[in-house]
């Protein structure tokens, strides 16, 4: 597991929390300092993360599209940051504790099973996690 801060000089822009396996780097959570939102600090993250696991298919997860949830633009504008950063939505959506998320990579191809298997072996099998295709 990976906790990682990003710095500007002394000022924190931004950290990110990641799991990696051989084949994926996933990030589990990414956060921009509001303070700094806008000024372009988040697709530099992101272009850190790509760099840094660059042997590894950057994976992450968002919450799905609901226009009845209460941060509906939210996600909206959360799906638009990851797109204009070059991540395309998979075919699948993964359920965690009860929540559905839907998988971004670079690709939009994901192997389901492979992608189990780095939230098993992190949760050392405990985990309430389940992917399934967009459609079910």
């Amino acid at each position: 597991m990976d906790f990682i801060l990003y710095f500007d000089e002394d000022l924190l822009a931004g950290f990110a929390y990641m799991i990696k396996n051989n084949r994926y780097a996933a990030i589990l959570y990414l956060d921009v300092n509001s303070a700094v939102r806008g000024r372009g600090y988040g697709g530099q993250i992101l272009g850190l993360i790509k760099e840094a696991s660059a042997s590894k298919e950057v994976i992450l997860n968002i919450e799905s599209l609901d226009e009845h949830a209460p941060n509906a633009e939210q996600r909206v504008k959360r799906l638009a940051f990851y797109e204009k950063n070059g991540f395309t939505l998979c075919l699948y959506l993964i359920r965690k504790l009860g929540v559905d998320f839907a998988v971004m990579n670079q690709t939009g191809q994901l192997v389901p099973f492979d992608y189990q298997d780095i939230f098993d072996y992190f949760s050392f099998g405990l985990g309430d996690v389940l992917i399934r295709p967009i459609n079910q």
